[in-house]
C-alpha cells in the first residue's frame, strides 16, 4: 500500500532533494511550490508526512499545524517544518507550541530527510501489515447485502468516502450522525465502519462484524482499516470484509459472480481516481463528478474479464 509525502517548498532544490532521500517502493512525494489548497490536498492525499517551509506564501504553517492536530481524522500525520538553520532560537519555541513534530534546518541533507520521515513510514508499514493478520480472527459469517452497514466515524470525509465505495458494491450504508451511535439504533446491522478508540461498546449479535479504522485495534475479532486513509487500502479491507477471493485480471475467462464484479470494479474505481488525484487532474471539489466518471470506466474494464 503506498504511502504518501507531501512537501510544501519553492525552492526547486529542496523539493529535489526530498524526493530523492526517499525514493524506495511503497512511498510517494508529492511536491508543491506554494500553499494555495494545502488543506484540500492533504484531506485529499491522506499523507503520513507534510514538510512545509517556514516562509511558504498563501498559507501560515504554524496555523496549518494547529488546524491538523485538531481534526480527529488528520491528527496523526506528521509534520515537519523547513526552517532556515539561522532562526533555530526564533522558530524552536513557537513550533513547540503549534505542535509541530519536528524540525529539518536548511541547508539539510538526504539521511537528515530519512531520520526524520523513515519511522513514520515504517510505522504505517507496520499498521498496513497488520490488516493481514487482523482477518484471521475476523468473524466469517457472510454479510447480509440487505442488512444497514454503520458507519460511524469523527471524520466526515473518511465517512463520505466509505458511504460511496459501500454504495457502488450495492451494500446499503447508513452513516450515522448528531446523537445517533451503534448503540441506539434500534435495526440488527450487518457491520459498523467506526475509529479504532470507539469498539468498547461492540457486539457481534447486534453489530455483526467490526471494522475499526486506525493504526492499530485493540478489539478482539476486528478488521484494522489503516490510517491515513487510502483507497486502495479501503478496497483491500473490503475484500476481506466480503470474505471474498478474486480472480486475477489475467485469467479473464475466470466467471465473476454480482458481488466478486462490483467490488473489483470498485478496485479499479480506487487506482484510477487516486491516479488523476496524484496528476492533480482533478480536485476534491470535484468529487461527485469523479466517481461517476471513473466509475463507469471501472464498470467498463470489469465487464472485460467476464466477456
Amino acid at each position: 500500500m503506498t504511502a504518501t509525502v507531501l512537501v510544501f517548498d519553492p525552492n526547486a532544490a529542496v523539493q529535489a532533494i526530498t524526493a530523492a532521500a526517499l525514493e524506495q517502493p511503497g512511498l510517494l512525494v508529492e511536491a508543491h511550490r506554494d500553499g494555495a489548497g494545502a488543506v484540500d490536498i492533504i484531506r485529499r492525499t491522506m499523507p503520513i508526512a507534510v514538510l512545509i517551509a517556514h516562509d511558504l506564501t498563501n498559507t501560515d504553517p504554524y496555523a496549518l499545524c494547529r488546524a491538523l492536530k485538531k481534526d480527529p481524522a488528520l491528527k496523526d500525520i506528521s509534520f515537519v517544518l523547513l526552517a532556515p538553520g539561522d532562526q533555530k532560537a526564533s522558530i524552536q519555541g513557537p513550533a513547540r507550541q503549534a505542535g509541530i513534530d519536528a524540525l529539518l534546518f536548511k541547508p539539510f541533507k538526504s539521511d537528515q530527510v530519512r531520520r526524520v520521515v523513515l519511522p513514520t513510514f515504517e510505522a504505517y508499514q507496520r499498521a498496513s501489515s497488520t490488516q493481514s493478520a487482523a482477518s484471521v480472527d475476523a468473524p466469517s459469517r457472510p454479510v447480509d447485502p440487505q442488512a444497514p452497514l454503520l458507519i460511524w466515524l469523527h471524520d466526515a470525509f473518511a465517512a463520505r468516502l466509505l458511504e460511496r465505495v459501500l454504495e457502488r458494491l450495492g451494500l446499503q450504508p447508513r452513516v450515522l450522525v448528531g446523537t445517533e451511535t451503534p448503540e441506539t439504533f434500534s435495526a440488527t446491522a450487518g457491520a459498523v465502519f467506526t475509529d479504532a478508540a470507539d469498539c468498547t461498546w461492540f457486539k457481534p449479535e447486534r453489530h455483526g462484524k467490526l471494522v475499526a479504522l486506525g493504526t492499530a485495534s485493540g478489539a478482539a475479532n476486528s478488521l484494522l482499516l489503516p490510517t491515513p486513509l487510502s483507497l486502495d487500502g479501503i478496497i483491500t479491507t473490503l475484500g476481506q470484509f466480503l470474505d471474498l477471493s478474486l480472480p486475477s485480471p489475467a485469467a479473464p475467462n475466470t466467471p465473476l459472480n454480482s458481488a466478486q464484479q462490483s467490488l473489483l470494479a470498485a478496485r479499479i474505481t480506487g487506482r484510477i481516481y487516486e491516479r488523476l488525484l496524484t496528476q492533480e487532474a482533478l480536485r476534491y471539489r470535484k468529487w461527485e463528478e469523479a466517481c461517476s466518471m471513473v466509475g463507469a470506466e471501472a464498470l467498463r474494464i470489469c465487464r472485460s474479464f467476464t466477456e
